[in-house]
């Protein structure tokens, strides 16, 4: 491992913003906590007084709980905040860094050492990890802590679960839920990856890292709100909304060639775009 990739995963783990964003989707994950304790103490106490009733024809309660109250299923408060905020969250680590290394001098000193392009490699994947690292790392601390309070066994269909037959992964959530909400997890630290390094598509346009910070959260609901202008104006096309594609069950079916290929087209657009701006756009 280089130096200077060293040196800038050091400094994409060891922020003030890492944290703020670490802290922001704990939060969120509480909140949805929370929530699911009421959920399933509410439940608990409905299934003992049925039980009690009427105990012969008793069927038992939800028992696959875990798997419907998760972060990326379950429509609490705090996965639809997690929902609708997780780009800036991807981007609130270290997007904001190139822009601060251009304005501060530091990426001329780092360059006449290591060169552009050594340099943009270590950018490109401190800014990836650490946004995956978010996104991901919230994602799988909800399903852990989730774990302890509800019940966690697999999935039935008789209990109406929120993953539709088309949906990605959608055998493996009725055979192996814990694998899936693993994949799952894997895939939102892709997602966040992938969100962070827009940052670097975007450059030094701006003069404030805020804008840097909000720009893939912009441009994922302009997208959004197209995608669902085309929707009404076809009729049915694929889901290609980056804001819904992150969600075990959005409003439409998420085919995995869907989730793939617009984050794809993504990474394209922040490592190309982003490899311009660092390697041969002048700083002004």
């Amino acid at each position: 491992m280089s130096g200077t990739l060293k040196s800038e995963l050091w400094k994409a783990f060891h922020n003030k913003m890492f944290l703020l964003a670490l802290a922001a989707g704990l939060l969120m994950s509480a909140a949805n906590i929370l929530q699911n304790s009421a959920t399933v103490a509410e439940i608990t106490e409905s299934t003992l007084r049925h039980f009690q009733q009427d105990p012969e024809r008793f069927s038992g309660g939800f028992a696959g709980l875990l798997f419907m109250l998760w972060l990326l299923i379950y429509f609490s408060l705090g996965a639809l905040a997690f929902d609708f905020y997780w780009p800036i969250l991807a981007a609130l680590p270290y997007g904001w860094s190139y822009l601060k290394d251009r304005r501060s001098g530091v990426y001329d000193q780092i360059v006449t050492r290591m060169g552009k392009k050594a340099y943009f490699r270590a950018k490109y994947t401190a800014v990836f990890l650490s946004g995956g690292a978010v996104v991901g790392g919230t994602a799988l601390f909800d399903l852990l802590v989730n774990a302890l309070i509800c019940p966690v066994e697999t999935p039935r269909i008789i209990d109406l679960p929120p993953v539709a037959n088309g949906c990605c992964l959608s055998a493996l959530y009725f055979h192996a839920p814990w694998l899936f909400c693993l994949a799952f997890c894997g895939l939102a630290f892709l997602w966040g990856g992938v969100t962070g390094t827009l940052c670097l598509a975007l450059g030094t346009l701006p003069r404030l890292q805020v804008f840097v910070i909000l720009f893939p959260y912009l441009l994922y609901y302009v997208w959004n709100l197209l995608y669902a202008q085309l929707r009404e104006l076809f009729g049915y096309i694929p889901l290609l909304s980056p804001l819904q594609l992150i969600q075990v069950s959005p409003s439409y079916i998420n085919p995995g060639w869907a989730i793939f290929g617009v984050m794809g087209v993504i990474a394209l657009l922040g490592s190309v775009i982003g490899y311009w701006q660092v390697t041969r756009r002048e700083f002004c």
